[in-house]
């Protein structure tokens, strides 16, 4: 099974909230790359030279949009690369989300191997 994660992200202009996502965001890749080890699909909304994160373990794939899409344009970009991708299954994650647990990020997978058709994660 090709499994990847998928994650969109929009960073606002006001420096304040901006540093707020990017350390979020960056938190969460952190959190990706070490539990899961899979690789990511990042839609990047007005991103600039201030996102630098390179991961240990994963491959990050980033798809930059200098304007905003929008949620739900975001997530038909991610969906548009997820199907011209290799990749048969995708873990979709919010940019501001925090994993907490190793364990549960592979009792996830694990679940995902045993073919089920629909998978939630609770953060």
């Amino acid at each position: 099974m090709n499994i990847c994660i998928g994650i969109i992200s929009y960073l606002p202009d006001e420096q304040k909230l901006r540093n707020e996502r990017l350390n979020r965001l960056t938190n969460l890749l952190k959190q990706c790359d070490e539990f899961f080890k899979l690789p990511i699909l990042l839609v990047a909304q007005n991103f600039k030279n201030d996102f630098n994160f390179m991961p240990r373990n994963s491959k990050l794939y980033v798809y930059n949009y200098k304007n905003k899409l929008g949620i739900t344009g975001a997530r038909i970009s991610l969906r548009k690369y997820f199907l011209l991708s290799s990749f048969d299954n995708i873990i979709l994650l919010d940019d501001d989300m925090k994993l907490t647990n190793e364990d549960n990020a592979i009792r996830y997978l694990r679940e995902i191997d045993g073919k089920h058709d629909f998978y939630y994660l609770k953060s």
